[in-house]
Parts: C-alpha cells; structure tokens; sequence
C-alpha cells in the first residue's frame, strides 16, 4: 500500500504538469477518482485474490464488495489536494520551479 500511494501521489502530481492551470477543484476530484479506482483494483488483489485481509469497509456505509466506500473516497479528496500541493512544494524545493497554486475553480 504504501507503494502504490507513492505511485499515486506521482501520477497526481504528473495530472499537474500534463494540465497547467486546471483548478484545484477538478485535480482534487480526479485524484480523488483514480486513488478510490486504485483502492478498489489493489482490494480486489491483495484481499480477495491473495486473502490477506489488509482492509474490510464492508460495515462502512455505502461499500462495493468491502473494498471502497463512500466516506473514505471523499476523505481522498483531501488527500489528492493535498498531493497536488506537495507536489508544487516538492519541485520548487529540487529543481526551482515557479510554485503557483493553481486557481480554485
């Protein structure tokens, strides 16, 4: 898991460079989309496929197979903003890059 959250907050930040000046709102909703479509392939695998049992939302409201939910893909949200933030941080810290945070809306 913790690889594929690195992978993750790369490609989010990735979504930045390939789209200058999409608003905050809409990478936060798409890194939101892909980390819950992530969780849900990675679940399947890991917890179905493998048995491991690392994660279970089956008592969590609005589950699809134990796997995903809706409370923990809007905490994503979150997360995927601020993803988009460390990443400008980040690359203004290593390589100088100008850090302008992208419009709101």
């Amino acid at each position: 898991m913790f690889l594929l959250g690195g992978v993750l907050c790369w490609l989010i930040g990735l979504m930045d460079e390939a789209w200058p000046g999409a608003p905050l709102a809409v990478q936060m909703a798409l890194g939101a989309w892909g980390i819950t479509c992530a969780e849900f392939l990675t679940g399947l695998v890991v917890n179905r496929a493998l048995g491991l049992g690392v994660w279970d939302y089956s008592k969590q409201p609005h589950n699809l197979m134990g796997q995903i939910c809706l409370p923990f893909a809007a905490c994503w949200v979150g997360l995927a903003g601020a993803a988009v933030i460390l990443d400008d941080i980040l690359r203004l810290a290593l390589f100088g890059e100008a850090f302008l945070l992208p419009p709101v809306f």
